[in-house]
């Protein structure tokens, strides 16, 4: 009953940003690149502590000093689908992130997801996945950040699943800084709590110290993937 009841709100919040996305349209055609930039980041903020507070979910943030002032690619496990607000919430900066294709179609949504520099992939398709990470390239390269998922796919526990290969190719073709990020708790509130539904959890997000790609060689590169995974899964409390 609790979990129908934050479903209604939710989709009653995102029937409201209706509104905020005609705003945002109108800004974009008629104001300041600033004052459109300044709108966007705050209404997806307030979307992610809005989802955040609806669920429970208590974060503690760690590591924040280790947010880079320059444009840079985070790179998280992946627990649950909660994952997503809680990093626009936790983190509060301006971020994309890589996306399955079908979203694309998905009203005001996608909308918002264009807006922050979401890139749509199709995952089955490798030429059309390579032009999504050549996307993804250029859009850091144009000094906006992007968060991946290596794993690909939710965990639903505090597993941290291997990655998929080539998943740092968009840090070592863009040049820009990977920061790890730990993510602890967010199965718990929703796909892996046994069927509990949406409930309340305490949710961790630890920010690692940033690696600088610039400065690594070939063979540090290549083990890129495997050594950002072991920096992540060490701040899964255990």
């Amino acid at each position: 009953m609790i979990t129908f009841l934050k479903i209604t709100v939710f989709i009653f919040y995102m029937i409201g940003a209706i509104f905020k996305t005609i705003k945002l349209s109108f800004l974009k055609k008629f104001s300041s690149g600033d004052k459109y930039n300044r709108y966007l980041n705050k209404s997806v903020y307030k979307w992610g502590k809005f989802s955040v507070d609806l669920v429970g979910v208590k974060l503690n943030i760690e590591g924040e000093e280790n947010i880079p002032n320059e444009a840079c690619l985070f790179v998280s496990n992946h627990q649950s689908n909660v994952d997503i607000p809680c990093l626009i919430a936790g983190i509060n900066r301006p971020m994309g992130f890589i996306s399955k294709k079908e979203l694309i179609k998905a009203p005001v949504i996608s909308t918002w997801m264009k807006a922050i520099h979401c890139v749509f992939m199709d995952r089955k398709n490798v030429r059309e996945s390579l032009k999504s990470i050549q996307e993804g390239v250029n859009i850091l390269k144009n000094g906006n950040n992007m968060v991946i998922f290596p794993e690909g796919t939710r965990s639903k526990s505090s597993a941290v699943g291997e990655f998929k290969k080539g998943s740092m190719k968009l840090a070592t073709k863009a040049g820009v800084m990977v920061v790890p990020v730990t993510i602890d708790g967010t199965y718990k509130a929703w796909e892996g709590n046994g069927g509990k539904g949406l409930i309340p959890a305490d949710v961790t997000i630890k920010i690692h110290k940033g690696i600088k790609v610039r400065e690594l060689d070939r063979e540090q590169k290549a083990t890129l993937a495997e050594d950002v995974r072991k920096i992540i899964l060490s701040g899964i409390e255990r």
